[in-house]
């Protein structure tokens, strides 16, 4: 491994001089400069980081500490912090504290070890007295949730103003019956949401009646959000909308309505908070990937708490949730066969197969159609071309008003088999009113079709063998 000094003893210089080239110190002058800099080159020296950062008492690590990770709305916040901590040449190292103070106090002393400069605190709430300490002698920021009697610096949102706002719109919108699901945490967030669904109602002067505030757990989880709509959509008098403190309880409230056969946003308007997605689109579940003829299913084959635990023929047939399957002709571990299978099985199974699109969904949200689909479900805008049924000779499609079928193209694979390396070849297909034909050769084993409408979005028939 290259030394300093021998960087020194190719320019010509001392060793400190080397060291101030290395930290950009202005006192080198510039042709010394470019000697150490030519050096450096040449011997493609690195510097000791670990040493470097000794000498200077750093660590150039960054705690960052929160108390979920399998909270989706940490995934965002975390990626920020991790990309802008790369940019400034520091690592970031990521804490799981369940929520929990001893935890917090166990990642901490690693301020006191110089093991860490600074911790960023993603759920900072309740008694934290003890953390003073630490935030009078060590950089220490608050995010997401805070504590306002800590004296450090903190970055959130203006929580009650969007509460406030989000609830204006329902009295707009004409709701009067304004139930409110929150979480029994003691989250600044919570306190304040809640706070803005009282004034606002309060300001239109409507009662925010206790039986219309319902809490689910502490952590948000989507099964306890399911219990605390029950309660709210058994009300003698049910609610006409509810404002969620989280996307994860609006989900929860959106499924068990349609439980009970209420429409969304027909019979119940449902608001969520966090822009934590903006839809879900299934990815992996598929009917069929455990069984043999699947790549999943010949690892997981002989393994039965595998099948056990991830059973997504009973997930997708008890779901009544409406779904668009985005997939790949391709596709290495998701057979089309077992998206067909799906799509049938699932209420409103929408099918877009895309030639040489990837298993990991690279750049899948630039796929239009998603869009498309999840604007008619959540805003009630005109969906997807649907197909209706498989009639003789071609296919039936559903069309949303005033629009037409404007190109139909036809997919086959002429082998015994389809698989990862199977090449789809193209027919033109025709399209008459809501009908979509296209004539295969003899020699097709496989088809599909894919239908663009007059808007240009697309969807496709489920892959059948001939």
């Amino acid at each position: 491994m290259v030394t300093i000094e021998e960087v020194a003893k190719l320019a010509g210089v001392s060793v400190a001089t080397v060291s101030r080239v290395l930290n950009n110190s202005e006192t080198v002058r510039p042709a010394t400069a470019e000697k150490v800099s030519a050096a450096i080159k040449a011997l493609d020296y690195t510097p000791n980081q670990s040493a470097r950062n000794l000498r200077r008492s750093e660590s150039r690590v960054i705690l960052t500490l929160a108390p979920n990770f399998s909270n989706p709305y940490y995934s965002r916040i975390l990626t920020g912090i991790g990309d802008l901590a790369h940019d400034c040449e520091y690592s970031v190292l990521i804490c799981n504290t369940a929520g929990e103070a001893e935890n917090e106090k166990r990642f901490l002393k690693m301020l006191e070890q110089h093991r860490a400069d600074g911790a960023i605190f993603l759920g900072c709430h309740g008694n934290h007295g003890w953390l003073r300490n630490y935030a009078a002698e060590y950089p220490l920021v608050q995010c997401c949730e805070y504590v306002p009697a800590l004296d450090s610096p903190s970055v959130s949102i203006d929580n009650y103003s969007a509460a406030l706002e989000t609830v204006n719109y329902l009295i707009s919108l004409g709701h009067e019956r304004i139930a409110m699901m929150s979480a029994a945490n003691d989250f600044i967030s919570t306190r304040q949401r809640v706070q803005g669904y009282r004034d606002a109602l309060a300001g239109a002067g409507l009662k925010a009646g206790e039986k219309m505030l319902v809490m689910a757990s502490a952590d948000y989880s989507y099964a306890s959000g399911l219990a605390a709509a029950e309660k709210l959509l058994t009300l003698p008098e049910r609610p006409s909308a509810v404002f969620c403190v989280s996307d994860i309880l609006a989900l929860s409230v959106i499924s068990r309505a349609h439980d009970m056969g209420l429409s969304v946003p027909g019979d119940l308007a449902v608001t969520g908070f966090d822009d934590r997605f903006c839809f879900a689109v299934p990815v992996y579940g598929a009917l069929g990937i455990l069984e043999p003829w699947c790549n999943y299913g010949r690892v997981f084959s002989a393994n039965e708490r595998a099948n056990e635990l991830w059973n997504t023929t009973e997930i997708i047939r008890a779901s009544r949730t409406p779904m668009l399957f985005v997939c790949g002709s391709n596709d290495t571990f998701i057979p089309l066969a077992a998206i067909a299978r799906s799509a049938a099985a699932a209420k409103y199974g929408n099918i877009l197969i895309i030639q040489g699109y990837p298993h990991s969904h690279a750049h899948g949200s630039d796929v239009e159609e998603i869009f498309v689909f999840a604007d008619s479900i959540c805003k009630g805008a005109a969906g997807l071309t649907h197909l209706a049924e498989e009639r003789e000779g071609g296919f039936s499609f559903d069309l949303p008003s005033g629009v037409s079928l404007e190109d139909v193209t036809g997919w086959y694979v002429g082998a015994e088999s389809v698989d990862c390396n199977s090449t789809w070849l193209p027919v033109s297909g025709d399209a008459d009113g809501s009908l979509a034909s296209a004539v295969f050769p003899e020699s097709a084993a496989y088809t599909y079709v894919t239908v663009t409408d007059s808007r240009g979005y697309r969807i496709t028939t489920p892959m059948k063998a001939l």
